[in-house]
């Protein structure tokens, strides 16, 4: 069913996979009511998502909150979508073209999310406690599903979505109670799914295998062995969409092997059960923290005996950007099914690895007992642009870098992050994301088998190693470390979470190599190795698939034979049906890829050289080098906004306010462009801001000083929106969503006097001043918020007044000569000073000896070769720090130059077929003349002039 303008009803919503569930439901454009035990979560979560979102707390463990929940949600539901005489509804209820609000009091899709642990032996558990397990697991929705369902079918539409586990797949021993709910639970599921089919009402149930971040796995604390994969609380929710959205009956949200696993356990319990029981006596030795490995399952079923299997042949993993430690499989296997696996066992005996998970638990205790000492490390900001519980944070770690090697991991973080800040829309973003490096001496210089296996296992703080961890049957450039490791160092940031966070660690290595998801890695010395952060981000952040043509280099990825993927930039579709359908990639067709070529439909991706398309020719999930697509680019730029709140503070809402004070929001700055703020007064506009600010006289902009509308006796509405108004967006759920609109909402009441208040005038937050800003950059400065006056903001830009906006200032238009300026913004009798960049950087190239070459003053060079030619550019810039060059041939897109892929010291080869290097070709340049263009971007987000030439290749 379609979810935009839908209502949800959410339960457990205050866990980490609840909140990913509310994002995405929010996102898709639904009305989302949150329901859980924390309220602390649950009202600041319903706030960040806007749109019409409330919160209820309620315990499902007592009989009376469930059985009264639903109606407690249509009332909030039918409060919330009131329809003013104009057809506008308060706090973004959904409105049709008619200006009616479509059944807005009512659930038409019930997530049942909530679960409690009920792990252990049953003799240990109370009459109490079953009842509170089986209340809570089973009972609840059961309940609620009977209440919703009755009136979904009296309306003939509506979805149930069951959040299981793949515990209720495949039972194991210590877990008694809770696969009895979660068995229970699938029972319930498929059967009631029957049931409600003549009456248009469908039924789904999720079963997540280890989720990481969040969820009763990664609260249990217990490391994965490699090769035993997860999966992240946004896969959990683009499941549950997708069954929402397609009536799927179930889905798994795990890898294929533990999927293949929980799929036999079930079919064979008894071979399953005594293979827990052979593994389950190697299970008891301590492991991290004191606990055996049994102990830690204990706590939690999900890490227990779902029956999965691990790759015994760790083959070559996808991709032209670097192996990932979990890839994403394709939709459909390769022909010839588990041929990706070896076949020295059957594919029972490859998938009951049962225990794998808690055989392995005691060596990362070892592990743990070579870590450097924690208080040795050193937690360095980089960038810094705000309170790190409401940034996305990037954490660098760095690894066998020793005391005298730490100027060479600062080097290396400076040049990925370079790479970084040239591609959008991080460029754009800069402004959201915090970087910390975290400074690891290690003891001895260098990473495991780099770069053969017969080279020395070194010890160091994350015992990062090339060749899988330095396996025989490894990959050489599949560079791991132990994640447990990482996540002690990492959590020295003050104020960062898995949730909040990204972490990237650098090797002390000049050897290509890296692996991507939760936890990136990369060596830190090769140039091409930068380019692996970003697309590990489209992954683990934007939630985008590979766009490679294989699953194995070398080796063609067959036809694709499955269904519609479920990819936003992969499709069965061609243009025209897109465009009719006004489905997947439609809005961008036709248009210049930001990557080269034109928007439209090239066959391959997801592992599949034939029977699957693709939007763009080459794009950062399928080449590294080449920027995101416009189609990747929409998804990045919502998912980067979706990691802040557009608004950060504000008035409180919670109490009525007098009409003699000041409403104030702050918001978030993007680096490339100002958000738009729109206040309104019982829904008509009282003011607005974008490029130019707040409007004379008060109103407008990030503050709306009540005290100058002359408001009527009474009690009135005032709402502030914010919207960022982007150009990478162009889907209306998108834009509509509380990634880049929010709203906050105030009753005042002209009854109501505001008590004085001395707040010092001052600045409280502005873009950082340490480091010069571009030409083109949005420099914002916030203020102290005095209940009765708004500070004004005096800009000046090299000592001459200018017009601002009310917190920020768009360089752009003042179209800055070249050299460098200076911007002053003062408020009060405080200053702040900010250097501006406005001098772009050059660059140079250097070909091999031409057969021919003319060169002619006002005329474009050309040159001449009979053969291969060598291309090297040089970039440089009046300041500090690192300019990443690029080129493009014959109009395509912009590639990153990071002089060569087997030596970063050496220039680009062109030749005619191209140079095969691990199963790719670099360089290929067909006979012919061709255009080549060069340029250069500096570390303050300038572009220098592009230049080009003409060769011949003859």
């Amino acid at each position: 069913m379609e979810l935009r303008g839908a209502n949800v009803l959410l339960t457990g919503a205050s866990g980490g996979i609840g909140q990913a569930l509310a994002v995405a439901l929010a996102g898709r454009g639904a009305r989302v009511v949150l329901t859980g035990r924390r309220v602390d979560v649950l009202e600041p979560l319903a706030e960040r998502l806007g749109g019409g979102a409330r919160a209820i707390a309620a315990d499902l463990a007592h009989r009376a909150a469930t059985d009264r929940l639903l109606d407690e949600a249509e009332r909030l539901l039918d409060e919330s979508g009131q329809v003013d005489e104009s057809g506008q509804v308060d706090e973004s209820g959904q409105v049709d073209e008619s200006g009616e609000v479509d059944e807005s009091g009512q659930v038409d899709v019930l997530v049942a999310n909530a679960a409690l642990p009920a792990s252990g032996l049953l003799a240990d558990y109370s009459i109490t406690e079953i009842d509170r397990a089986l209340d809570v697991n089973l009972r609840a929705p059961i309940v609620m599903a009977k209440l919703a369902s009755a009136r979904m079918a009296d309306r003939g539409r509506g979805h149930l979505v069951f959040v299981s586990s793949l515990s209720g797949k495949a039972a194991s021993g210590n877990a008694s109670l809770y696969n009895a709910t979660k068995f229970g639970m699938r029972g319930f599921a498929l059967a009631l799914r029957e049931d409600l089919r003549p009456h248009g009402v469908g039924v789904s149930t999720i079963f997540p295998g280890f989720i990481r971040d969040a969820g009763m796995f990664a609260e249990a604390d217990v490391t994965l062995p490699r090769g035993v994969g997860t999966r992240s609380p946004e896969d959990v929710a683009r499941a549950t969409l997708r069954a929402i959205e397609r009536n799927v009956a179930e889905i798994d949200v795990a890898p294929l092997g533990l999927r293949l696993g929980a799929r036999i356990g079930g079919l064979a319990p008894v071979l399953s059960a005594a293979v827990q029981r052979r593994a389950g006596r190697r299970a008891g030795d301590p492991g991290p923290g004191g606990r055996t490995a049994r102990e830690a399952v204990a706590t939690n079923p999900d890490l227990q005996v779902i029956i999965r299997k691990v790759p015994l042949d760790q083959r070559d993993v996808p991709g032209a950007a670097s192996p990932r430690a979990a890839p994403r499989l394709p939709r459909a296997p390769p022909r010839g099914g588990l041929r990706m696996w070896t076949g020295r066992t059957t594919a029972i005996g490859a998938a009951a690895v049962t225990v794998l998970a808690l055989s392995a638990a005691p060596a990362r205790a070892a592990d743990l007992a070579d870590l450097a000492d924690p208080a040795d490390a050193k937690v360095v900001p980089v960038q810094v642009t705000g309170d790190p519980a409401k940034r996305f944070n990037l954490v660098i770690l760095g690894d066998g870098y020793t005391p005298a090697d730490m100027p060479r991991f600062r080097a290396h973080f400076a040049e990925h992050l370079n790479d970084l800040w040239t591609i959008e829309p991080f460029k754009s973003y800069r402004s959201y994301i915090n970087v910390y490096a975290v400074e690891i001496p290690s003891g001895e210089s260098g990473v495991s088998c780099d770069p053969s296996l017969s080279s020395p296992r070194r010890t160091t703080p994350l015992s990062m190693a090339f060749w899988s961890g330095c396996r025989s049957d490894g990959v050489q450039r599949l560079l791991v470390m132990n994640s447990a490791a990482a996540k002690t160092y990492a959590d020295l940031v003050p104020g960062t979470t898995t949730a909040n966070r990204q972490i990237l660690a650098l090797a002390n290595s000049d050897t290509y190599g890296g692996a991507g998801g939760a936890y990136a890695t990369a060596s830190g010395g090769n140039a091409m190795s930068a380019l692996i952060a970003p697309h590990e981000l489209g992954h683990s952040l934007g939630g985008l698939d590979d766009e490679y043509d294989y699953y194995q280099r070398g080796v063609p990825g067959g036809t694709y034979s499955g269904p519609e993927p479920d990819s936003i930039h992969h499709t069965l579709m061609t243009e025209q049906e897109m465009t009719a359908q006004k489905k997947k990639w439609w809005r961008w067709l036709g248009e210049r890829s930001e990557s080269g070529g034109t928007i439209g439909r090239y066959e391959g991706g997801i592992y599949f050289s034939k029977g699957v398309w693709r939007p763009s020719q080459h794009s950062m999930m399928k080449t590294l080098g080449y920027y995101f697509d416009q189609v990747s680019r929409e998804r990045m730029t919502q998912q980067i906004s979706a990691k802040v709140n557009l608004i950060q503070a504000h008035t409180p809402t919670t109490a009525p306010v007098g009409d003699d004070r000041v409403l104030w929001v702050e918001t978030m700055h993007p680096s490339g462009h100002p958000l738009s703020v729109t206040w309104t007064v019982d829904g008509k506009t009282a003011g607005t801001g974008g490029p130019e600010g707040a409007a004379e006289g008060g109103s407008g902009g990030a503050n709306l000083d009540l005290s100058r509308l002359h408001l009527r006796k009474g009690v009135h509405t005032v709402q502030a929106r914010v919207t960022d108004p982007t150009g990478f967006v162009r889907d209306p759920v998108v834009r509509s969503s509380a990634a880049l609109t929010q709203v906050r909402t105030w009753t005042v009441d002209t009854s109501v006097t505001t008590p004085p208040e001395d707040v010092p005038i001052d600045f409280s937050s502005s873009t950082p001043i340490d480091k010069p800003v571009g030409s083109d950059s949005v420099v914002y400065a916030e203020t102290t918020h005095p209940v009765r006056s708004i500070p004004t903001v005096r800009w000046e830009l090299d000592g001459r007044r200018v017009r601002g906006g009310d917190r920020d200032i768009d360089l752009a238009r003042f179209r800055l000569s070249k050299g460098t300026h200076q911007l002053v913004a003062r408020v009060g009798s405080k200053s702040r000073t900010w250097t501006i960049d406005a001098q772009g950087p050059t660059v140079k190239y250097e070909l091999s000896k031409a057969t021919q070459s003319r060169i002619r003053p006002g005329h474009t060079p050309e040159y001449v070769f009979d053969g291969p030619f060598t291309m090297r550019l040089t970039g440089t810039d009046d300041r500090p720090g690192i300019v990443v060059s690029e080129f493009r041939v014959d109009g395509d897109g912009w590639f990153n130059y990071f002089g060569w892929p087997t030596d970063s010291s050496a220039p680009w080869l062109f030749t005619e077929n191209g140079t095969v290097i691990d199963n790719l070709t670099y360089g290929k340049l067909g006979k012919g003349r061709h255009t080549v263009e060069y340029r250069a971007i500096d570390p303050a987000g300038n572009y220098g002039k592009p230049g080009k030439f003409i060769v011949t290749l003859r």
